[in-house]
């Protein structure tokens, strides 16, 4: 009967214990950054260049 009740204890503590691992997961990818957002064009001509990315794959691109 112990060992029953120690792992309904074990299971409890180790889903509080991912469920805080996730949420400060979470927290952490909602940090700013300097440069957060798209460029404005007043920022493009400021760099003096644009820098555009295609799919290869993708036919009428390659």
């Amino acid at each position: 009967m112990k060992s029953g009740r120690r792992f309904g204890i074990l299971r409890k503590v180790c889903a509080v214990a991912v469920a805080s691992v996730l949420a400060a997961g979470c927290l952490t990818a909602c940090g700013s950054s300097k440069n957060a957002g798209p460029l404005t064009l007043d920022q493009i001509k400021e760099n003096g260049k644009l820098t555009v990315a295609t799919e290869a794959a993708y036919e009428p691109f390659e």
